[in-house]
Parts: C-alpha cells; structure tokens; sequence
C-alpha cells in the first residue's frame, strides 16, 4: 500500500527514479530561500501545461516544506496573493510569456 500519488518507477528498463529525484533537488533549490533569511509566504504561478509534469516529481508537501503558500495557475488576469514572494514557472513560449507583460 503507497501513501504517496508519485508514480513508481521500480523495476522499468530505465532506472526513472533517479531522473526524478534530480528533477525534484533542483525544483527544490529553485525555491530555497537564503537560510539566513526568515522562511517567506510564496506564492508559485504555473504554467498550466507544467502542472502535471511538476506533480510527477514533487508533491504539494514538498512546496509546502519550502514556504509555498499557494500554487496558482498562470491567467490572462492580475495575480492576487497576499504572500510575500512569487516565482513563476513558466515554458518558453510567446503565448505564454505575452500573459505575463
């Protein structure tokens, strides 16, 4: 019985396990904040299409344990947020980076 709704990735002809984990550290650094500094409410804005890949390396804990306060979806709308930090996740793309200008 798994607690976790991470896919499993024992036993396949690759060992994806490893792929995740280093996919999940860096994820992790990019959301580190100086140690020094007092943990800030982050706010995080996806890209929609990112989502589902950042679900497959990371549960909603994971930000949580990093300060993430809320997880919004990238819109064609002004972000709200109370929190004192926001890190967008975004793919290079025109129609995605003209939301944000």
């Amino acid at each position: 019985c798994r607690m976790s709704g991470m896919p499993r990735l024992e036993g396949g002809a690759l060992d994806l396990r490893a792929a995740r984990d280093a996919a999940k550290m860096e994820l992790m650094r990019a959301l580190r904040q100086d140690e020094e500094t007092p943990l800030a409410a982050t706010a995080i804005v996806l890209d929609p299409a990112l989502s589902g890949p950042l679900g497959l390396i990371a549960e909603v804990r994971e930000f949580r344990e990093q300060g993430v306060h809320k997880i919004h979806h990238l819109l064609d709308e002004p972000l709200e947020t109370d929190c004192d930090r926001v890190i967008y996740f975004i793919r290079a793309d025109v129609t995605v980076t003209e939301l944000l200008s």
